[in-house]
């Protein structure tokens, strides 16, 4: 029906398309979660916020441990500028599923965007050890570290980042400003 076609538009990145499926699926069934879900994604992406929230929240009323529906919100939350909500629905998330790394990397960097470095280097490791390719969790650890004047150990993660990819611009900028960093504090 609407909900599945919809999933197919949003998956081609066609979100004008998906919105109005989404849309007729809840006017035959308001309380659809899946269509509630799959509309706060799209107006999401669309960066339309508060009509967003409204359906994502909607969501959560109808399945309060839906794991996916923690981790819609904390997103938009995140690209709302609300760190502070972002990170309770990414710590739900990964309470509910302790296995996910995408979870774990963005209740690090809710938790890096409210200064709270020490957190953000537990979840950024924490996704690290569930996806050890994860070359943006291993940058934002390293920008973490270094945000905790830790510039030994922030060195080595820039370093792994540029093993990864080496043609990775701002992991050798960072690099770079850490060892200056660290020679300026005589460590």
């Amino acid at each position: 029906g609407h909900v599945n076609f919809g999933a197919v538009l949003s998956k081609r990145g066609d979100f004008d398309a998906a919105a109005v499926q989404y849309r007729l699926a809840l006017n035959l069934d308001p309380v659809n979660a899946d269509a509630q879900e799959g509309l706060g994604v799209v107006l999401t992406e669309k960066g339309q916020f508060p009509e967003a929230l409204t359906n994502l929240e909607a969501v959560e009323k109808l399945r309060p441990d839906d794991a996916d529906g923690h981790y819609n919100l904390g997103r938009l939350y995140g690209l709302a500028g609300r760190a502070d909500l972002a990170a309770g629905e990414f710590a739900a998330t990964v309470q509910l599923q302790p296995e996910n790394a995408a979870a774990h990397f963005n209740l690090g960097i809710s938790y890096a965007a409210q200064e709270r470095f020490d957190r953000a280097c537990d979840e950024f490791r924490e996704a690290l050890r569930l996806k050890p390719d994860y070359l943006a969790s291993r940058f934002n650890l390293g920008s973490a570290l270094a945000n905790l004047e830790r510039f030994d150990e922030a060195i080595v993660q820039f370093q792994g980042v540029l093993r990864m990819q080496p043609d990775f611009p701002a992991a050798r900028e960072a690099l770079e400003n850490c060892i200056a960093l660290k020679k300026q504090s005589g460590h």
